[in-house]
């Protein structure tokens, strides 16, 4: 609680914080910022439940060449984030934000993701799953405003998503909630960016009460 994590490194997970094989943590009003990691900048969790009350990760990034995470990276993990800031993020693959993959269920209540930067898609959030391997994620109440996917060869694409990146098998609900200037550059989906496989792994989005600002190629 009321805990300052910065200025770290690691060689491959976890910059701040890394937590692994069924570990439980709760932070509360903590600072995770300016760390570096190959996989999740400011926190990398794998198999694990992770609650994020308050504080904020801010100035986190990732060091690999298409890595994901930048702020944070979860993997097979249940996450509850609540009233946190996200911001100023960077990773040079998806989610500057946060990476959620793999299984992974997660709430956000009341959190700001803002200012993010991602190459590939997700410069604030993305989400990735397979139809064995399903990604379930519920915003409610939150601010998703300002975030960059980077990258502007437009040949590819599954390339997109300034705010939101959903990729295959995966689940969104976002209540309440307002998307506002993300920036998808020369691609679609400024907002949010769905890309499905198969017809076993297409991608899953509620929006209720949601305000989409400046949303040209909002999808």
């Amino acid at each position: 609680e009321r805990t300052w994590i910065h200025g770290n490194k690691a060689d491959r997970y976890g910059g701040g914080i890394y937590f692994t094989s069924s570990a439980s943590g709760s932070m509360r009003n903590a600072i995770i910022e300016d760390n570096r990691a190959y996989f999740g900048g400011g926190m990398y969790a794998y198999k694990s439940t992770v609650s994020v009350m308050g504080g904020k990760l801010s100035g986190n990034e990732v060091t690999g060449s298409a890595s994901s995470g930048g702020g944070c990276y979860f993997h097979t993990s249940i996450v509850a984030v609540e009233r946190t800031w996200i911001h100023g993020n960077k990773a040079v693959g998806y989610g500057g934000g946060i990476y959620f993959s793999s299984s992974s269920s997660a709430s956000m209540v009341n959190a700001s993701v803002e200012d993010n930067r991602a190459k590939y898609g997700g410069g604030g959030i993305a989400l990735f799953g397979t139809s064995t391997a399903h990604t379930a994620v519920n915003i409610t109440g939150c601010m998703i405003r300002a975030n960059e996917k980077t990258f502007k060869y437009t040949k590819y694409e599954n390339y997109g998503g300034g705010g939101l990146y959903l990729h295959y098998s995966v689940t969104v609900a976002i209540r309440e909630s307002s998307l506002i200037n993300n920036d998808a550059a020369a691609f679609h989906g400024h907002q949010i960016f769905s890309y499905r496989n198969s017809s076993s792994e297409v991608p899953s989005v509620t929006i209720v009460n949601t305000k989409l600002w400046n949303a040209d190629r909002c999808f």
